[in-house]
């Protein structure tokens, strides 16, 4: 047994299942034979954070007693419920979620900001408190974004903190996160953000308007953005610096401040790294909904394994990921530049019996792809009908695919109350209101196939109307698809299997799944060896 195993240095909760025990007996054997990077494909419900636990104690009593540990989730969510599981860890979040001591109404990252015009220093900061612990205490946990904060921006932070291992729960997102966080985007939202009013964004605009290509992009970024970037902060701070100025105000601007800085060290750390690694780039042109605008500019990387291997792994001795969706060990290795014969991998199967967590494959409703998706609407709405009247009573969740898909919906059922809808802007007011709400209630999202947890009666049903195959009008997603041909129908299958897992989240649960396209025959035919036991069990095909 694990208890009779180790000496516990740290305490747990709970009696470990065998499904944990198992796992930990795998991951110690792949340690004690040199690996360094233990892949853990564990479904929900499957105990990672308690297994956490189980390896840190292990990991002190037989490999290094003095070891350090760093965890990682990938949202704050996540790590509140890490914390509340096992308190004696040392927590950590981005500045802007402490409430400043000496400023009402502000976060420390805008008392810092404020204090910094003012030239003051910080006093009894909360945010400085967390971080001093999560420094020096010996299990530390924070988020990937402030995370990757922390490795790009201040690596003396991780020199000093010398950990020894990195423990990464949802790790199929990490190297996603990452690529996003790096990446940088010119749009009236973003500019906003950065305090231009709307004659500067205009002008803007109108000098990326004949962008088209990355040569051009890196130009003007070079030869006028940045400047123009660091022209608003010296208004700004000019703003800032007028005594008459009320404390809202005080507050925004430091927060427009905050953000010009962070985009101009983007931009800068782009120009250099795009010097040194110029094909794993990306330049996509959007078009805009708002037609007094022409268009936005994203620049993103490819891949961020490129990156990963020297500002990650590498400070590390061992490295554990955990993920319902890491499906495959030599994709996944591909995918986090990570050396194959220094990785193992292992599959935990699903704690939930099959019964309670059936997946109906309604068969013949149509393909929702490009051309076809008007037609299998047409279809998909009748059945939608009948599967939410037969859960009259209970709540339910509808994965719509898109905004598009959101907006048909959203006029067809517009007599039906039950229905919730939302914009990019409103998601977690309109998730809030579902799970708040004592009515039975049906969220229709595009956007909510990761990071949501609608435990028991937050959702008995849930319907799939398009199988989540990546954008292949982004030039980064065709790029990654030249680079790796199987990463497309992996990554399709680890998104439906994480919007599959929205509703069964303990052993008590229960939820059905309905997937209304027909493009899952070509999943289940040409990417089947990505779809773990567990999650085929469990599909029924009704014609």
């Amino acid at each position: 047994m694990y208890k009779e195993d180790i000496k516990l240095h740290y305490d747990i909760k709970h009696e470990p299942r065998e499904i944990q025990v198992e796992a930990l007996a795998f991951t110690k054997n792949q340690i004690r034979r040199g690996k360094k990077f233990i892949m853990l494909n564990m479904p929900t419900g499957s105990g990672k954070s308690l297994f956490s636990m189980m390896f840190v104690n292990w990991y002190l009593n037989y490999v290094n007693k003095d070891a350090k540990f760093d965890i990682l989730t990938n949202s704050k969510l996540l790590q509140n419920q890490y914390v509340a599981e096992f308190p004696f860890m040392s927590s950590l979040k981005g500045k802007n979620a402490y409430k400043c001591n000496e400023y009402p109404d502000t976060s420390c990252q805008e008392g810092k900001e404020l204090n910094a015009a003012l030239k003051r220093t910080c006093n009894d900061c909360p945010y400085d408190k967390a971080r001093a612990g999560w420094m020096t205490n010996q299990i530390a946990l924070t988020n990937f974004h402030l995370f990757n904060s922390v490795n790009l921006f201040v690596p003396q932070l991780m020199i000093e903190k010398n950990p020894n291992v990195l423990i990464i729960d949802e790790a199929h997102d990490f190297e996603s996160v990452l690529c996003d966080f790096i990446s940088s985007k010119i749009s009236r939202h973003s500019l906003k953000i950065l305090g231009f009013n709307d004659v500067n964004i205009g002008a803007i605009f109108g000098d990326i308007k004949t962008i088209k290509y990355m040569d051009d992009f890196v130009d003007y970024i070079e030869n006028a953005f940045i400047e123009r970037l660091e022209q608003q902060i010296k208004s700004l701070e000019k703003g800032l610096g007028n005594s008459s100025l009320g404390m809202k105000d005080k507050v925004k601007y430091s927060k427009n401040i905050i953000n010009v800085r962070a985009a101009i060290g983007n931009y800068k750390n782009f120009l250099e790294d795009y010097k040194i690694n110029p094909n794993n780039w990306i330049l996509d042109v959007e078009k805009t909904e708002d037609k007094s605008f022409y268009k936005n500019l994203l620049i993103q990387p490819v891949w961020s394994h490129k990156y990963l291997k020297e500002t990650v792994w590498d400070k590390y001795d061992h490295v554990l990921f955990m993920s319902a969706t890491i499906l495959d060990k030599t994709q996944f290795c591909y995918m986090n530049g990570i050396e194959t014969n220094l990785s193992s991998y292992y599959e935990v199967e699903s704690p939930f019996h099959v019964k309670n967590r059936p997946i109906y494959y309604i068969k013949g409703v149509g393909k929702n792809t490009f051309t076809e998706k008007e037609k299998t609407w047409e279809n998909q709405k009748l059945w939608v009908e009948k599967i939410v009247k037969k859960y009259k009573d209970k709540k339910g969740i509808i994965h719509c695919g898109s905004y598009e898909f959101s907006r048909w919906m959203e006029e067809y059922f517009k007599d039906n109350p039950r229905f919730i809808f939302h914009t990019s802007e409103t998601r977690d007011d309109a998730l809030r209101q579902h799970i708040e709400s004592k009515e039975p209630t049906i969220i229709v999202s595009p956007s909510m196939i990761t990071g949501v947890d609608l435990k028991d009666d937050l959702s008995r049903f849930q319907i799939i109307m398009k199988i989540p195959y990546p954008n292949l009008g982004s030039a980064k997603i065709k790029k990654r698809l030249n680079d790796n041909k199987e990463w497309y129908g992996m990554k399709t299958c680890a998104d439906l299997i994480q919007a599959c897992g929205r509703s069964v989240r303990n052993e008590k649960d229960n939820s059905s799944t309905f997937i209304l396209d027909d493009s899952f025959s070509a999943i289940m035919k040409y990417n089947y060896k990505f779809l773990p036991n567990w999650f085929t069990e469990s599909v029924k095909i009704i014609k």
